[in-house]
């Protein structure tokens, strides 16, 4: 059910250079949403200004006590603008939008890169409370975007948690598929679910075609509607065709993505 609601703010902590954790009072859109759905949010109070006239869409990054949280960078204008709200005020959100993760299967394997960790956590917190094998790859360019803030939750709810970056400076030095492949080949997973930059998502996805693992990943694309109406999250498909992130995502087979990046 798709839930039009202003409001309030009940945190928007800056956790890391540029990366913010907004936390949103909306029991409605909690109790409906599910792991990979996201939600529109407008920049500003809502009824101050229509600059920026077009919400953005952020994934729902978890769930406790009525309490929305996402995790997000700030980028642009928009997200500059939403980067300044305080503590009290009231936004304007429509959610939960977009197909969540499939959680039926037993022994998962969770993949994030970069911002893409945004709504992997929502999944390991469901899991990791079904008894579910739980095992979490992290991924980022360097210690500082993945702080010990946005890491604790994440360590409380996986049974094993792999962190890499790019320069070495938390975890093993490297990229997430490379701790990915060696997961693989040790112990039994029937589903890999994975959100980050397109070339990761191609590279997680040829691994799980190479061990024979269902895979589902979470695309991340530019939006003005979030409901399906403008078309403007158009990615190729497999079959020639085209997938609409908003609607026919954000999570997906990765096998119906065209992957020729």
């Amino acid at each position: 059910m798709r839930i039009v609601s202003t409001a309030e703010i009940t945190a928007n902590e800056e956790v890391a250079s540029q990366i913010f954790l907004l936390t949103i009072f909306e029991p409605l859109i909690a109790q409906s949403a599910m792991p990979g759905q996201f939600c529109m949010i407008a920049a500003m109070p809502h009824g101050q200004t229509t600059d920026p006239l077009l919400k953005r869409p952020l994934s729902i990054h978890s769930v406790h006590n009525g309490v929305l949280s996402f995790l997000y960078r700030r980028i642009g204008h928009g997200t500059t603008l939403l980067s300044q709200r305080k503590t009290g005020e009231c936004l304007e959100l429509i959610g939960p939008l977009g197909q969540g993760f499939d959680l039926t299967n037993d022994n998962y394997v969770l993949v994030g890169g970069g911002m893409g960790i945004a709504p992997i956590l929502f999944a390991a917190e469901d899991l990791y409370a079904r008894n579910k094998k739980t095992v979490v790859v992290l991924g980022a360019r360097n210690a500082a975007e993945l702080p010990e803030r946005v890491l604790r939750p994440f360590k409380a709810a996986s049974h094993a948690l792999y962190l890499l970056t790019e320069d070495g400076s938390l975890g093993k030095k490297g990229l997430v598929t490379d701790d990915l492949a060696e997961v693989l080949q040790q112990q039994k997973t029937d589903a890999i679910l994975a959100c980050g930059p397109l070339p990761m998502l191609s590279a997680v996805n040829s691994l799980a075609e190479e061990f024979g693992v269902s895979c589902q990943v979470s695309l991340e694309a530019h939006m003005a509607c979030g409901i399906g109406a403008c078309l403007g999250c158009a990615l190729k498909a497999r079959d020639g065709g085209y997938l609409h992130v908003c609607k026919d995502g954000p999570v997906v087979n990765a096998r119906l993505v065209h992957w020729d990046l």
